[in-house]
Formats: C-alpha cells, structure tokens, sequence
C-alpha cells in the first residue's frame, strides 16, 4: 500500500492511500478542511480497463484464467 499527502492551502489537505492489485486498483482519499472530512474510495477494474484499450486499438486480449473480472463477477450474482 501507498501513502502520499498533498496540501492544497493552508486549510485543506488530502491524504491518499493506494492498493494496487492485479485485476483491481483500490484508491481511499480523505480530504480534511478546518474541522470536516470527507472520504472517497474509487475502485479500478484493471482488467475491464485493458480490454477497452484492446478494443479501441482493434486487438483481441487472450486471457489464461478468467474473461471476466472479480468486479463484473460481484455484480452479475449480487
């Protein structure tokens, strides 16, 4: 895991904590102003995303394992 801190100004001030993964990024940031937090998780389908890249360059991405990632698979039995 990664831990960068940026301070914007004098009064705001957003921590980011990062996981990279091989089928999924997880990103969680919290960003702290004079007396308030708010949070953001963003989760990137690594997976999902090499296969839009493939497709816009006309290319066919062979996968060993599975065509689909542990993301769709979450969605599609929920």
């Amino acid at each position: 895991m990664k831990k960068q801190t940026y301070c914007l100004d004098n009064n705001t001030t957003i921590k980011e904590y990062t996981w990279e993964g091989y089928k999924v990024n997880i990103s969680f940031l919290l960003f702290e102003q004079a007396g308030s937090t708010e949070r953001v998780i963003i989760v990137e389908d690594e997976l999902v995303g090499q296969l839009a890249i493939a497709d816009q360059e006309n290319k066919t991405f062979v996968k060993e394992a599975k065509l689909y990632s542990d993301i769709e698979t979450l969605m599609r039995y929920k």
